[in-house]
């Protein structure tokens, strides 16, 4: 372990560095760069809000909003959909929320964003 960072298994080409998940090989092929999995994942691995820290990350939400089991996927809370409507001619999703007494709206081919 000496040569590497964090782990040498022998090849045959000798030795040779791996790093953990979370990290990626720097280029004098020894060190261990963290990964920020935020920026360069494709898709991001949160719905709302990504912190990355040493080797890993972690997701949280928006107030309004509750982590899911997931720890990816945020749910919206306090949202009671009292009756949904689609118009498929105008791709809109309207739904009527209760507990705000308001009437809601978002494109089919979008991300609603909390307001209609």
């Amino acid at each position: 372990q000496g040569l590497c960072a964090q782990s040498c298994y022998q090849s045959p080409y000798g030795p040779t560095c791996s790093c953990e998940r979370g990290f990626r090989l720097s280029s004098d092929k020894r060190g261990c760069l963290d990964i920020n999995e935020c920026r360069e994942s494709d898709p991001p691995p949160c719905s709302q809000s990504c912190a990355n820290k040493n080797g890993t990350y972690s997701c949280s939400c928006h107030p309004g909003y509750l982590l899911e089991p997931d720890a990816k996927t945020c749910k919206v809370i306090g949202i009671k959909s009292d009756c949904l409507a689609v118009d498929w001619i105008g791709r809109n999703l309207y739904w009527t929320d209760g507990t705000a007494g308001a009437i809601l709206a978002t494109q089919l081919n979008s991300t609603w964003k909390g307001n209609p």
